[in-house]
């Protein structure tokens, strides 16, 4: 069906060598053009870009804002603060990188700590999967975010 709109093709570009180095030259090409569209895309909604350094986060605040949505029975908001506050600490007590944009899993390879373990997996399963919180997570995390942060100012 397309064999003779190709035949006409290879003979205007001088032949089948050519047309076909044209043809994966123009895929290369749509291929970038479509990765840098994708990557401006995603970084203009990456965490990241709107979060503030963490230089600039007061930890305090945060776990204040967490016990009081825990308080509240606000418990999925209580993990995510109490998470936020507890990256914070372990980047100025140099455990990790002082990023917003870090992952769950680039985390435990600095922190090695099976309490951390622990509370990267039901911050996944409750933020991005979104399980229910419960009060028991919203504990479980308070204690084990104590563990760890005692455990790194050991270090």
């Amino acid at each position: 069906m397309f064999e003779p709109l190709i035949d006409g093709m290879q003979r205007a570009v001088g032949g089948p060598g050519e047309f076909w180095l044209l043809v994966a030259i123009l895929v290369v090409l749509a291929s970038m053009l479509f990765a840098a569209s994708l990557s401006r895309r995603r970084a203009a909604r990456a965490p990241a870009a709107r979060s503030p350094a963490l230089r600039t986060v007061d930890p305090g605040p945060l776990e204040a804002e967490a016990a009081a949505a825990e308080a509240a029975g606000d418990f999925a908001r209580a993990i995510r603060l109490r998470f936020r506050a507890g990256i914070v600490r372990l980047a100025r007590a140099g455990v990790v990188e002082e990023r917003a944009s870090l992952t769950s899993a680039e985390i435990r390879m600095h922190v090695r700590a099976p309490e951390f373990d622990e509370i990267a997996s039901s911050f996944d399963r409750i933020v991005y999967g979104r399980r229910p919180a419960t009060a028991a997570d919203a504990a479980a995390a308070r204690e084990r975010w104590q563990r760890v942060l005692a455990a790194s100012r050991a270090r």
